[in-house]
């Protein structure tokens, strides 16, 4: 019967979820970041496929710490320890394309410092190829999705994303576009420990934008 039938369906698409969750986070770089669109492909992908993919928006392992410390020697020349204090190996946040980790300044200001992995740039050359290929092929069986554009516009982002300086800088623009309104804020930039592949910020606490319970707990949502 068909409640049957959409049973399986719906067993089948969480299986999926699982099967291509585990193989995106095994290759990691570029393909977490597609899957994270995937996740919020509402339009396009069943519910139960969407809900199984959506741990890859906050679930990214992170790379060892050794990978952190020669990002920060290109980048410096020292090691983090030796340019900032308290710093955690430990990180708080990862990503894609990097991860977040805390520390503190020689005033002890409170900080945040986003780091991309030092083999990343080969990682979105490589990956993005992959992809233009992996999106033109699926584009000959759904062309009406118009995946070619999903996959321009993935490539526009990233490309984006990799310049740290760049992301400052939109910071700040932000920053003074709401310089009137008080309900909302944005972090410091600290430039002299920022670069295109580091970016030092004011820690500022927060929950996520999903997270209901957490949002009602603040009182933001009713």
């Amino acid at each position: 019967g068909e409640a049957w039938a959409e049973e399986k369906r719906e067993q089948a698409h969480r299986r999926n979820a699982r099967r291509i969750e585990r193989g995106i986070l095994s290759l990691q770089g570029l393909f977490i970041k597609v899957g994270q669109g995937l996740s919020i492909m509402t339009n396009f992908l069943p519910a139960e496929l969407i809900e199984g993919l959506e741990g890859l928006q906050d679930a990214v392992p992170p790379h060892p710490y050794e990978a952190i410390v020669r990002r920060f020697q290109q980048e410096f020349g020292k090691r983090p320890e030796e340019l900032v204090s308290n710093f955690s190996p430990e990180p708080i946040a990862s990503a894609s394309l990097g991860q977040v980790h805390v520390a503190s300044l020689a005033d002890g200001t409170k900080v945040a410092i986003k780091v991309q992995y030092p083999e990343i740039d080969e990682m979105v050359r490589v990956d993005l190829k992959t992809l233009r290929r992996i999106f033109g092929l699926l584009h000959l069986f759904f062309p009406a999705y118009g995946l070619k554009h999903v996959y321009q516009e993935i490539r526009t982002v990233v490309l984006r994303e990799l310049d740290y300086l760049q992301e400052g800088k939109n910071l700040e623009q932000m920053q003074r576009n709401f310089a009137e309104d008080p309900h909302v804020l944005f972090p410091k930039v600290y430039w002299d420990f920022s670069t295109e592949k580091i970016l030092t910020l004011q820690f500022m606490e927060g929950v996520q934008v999903s997270s209901l319970p957490a949002l009602q707990k603040l009182g933001v949502y009713p």
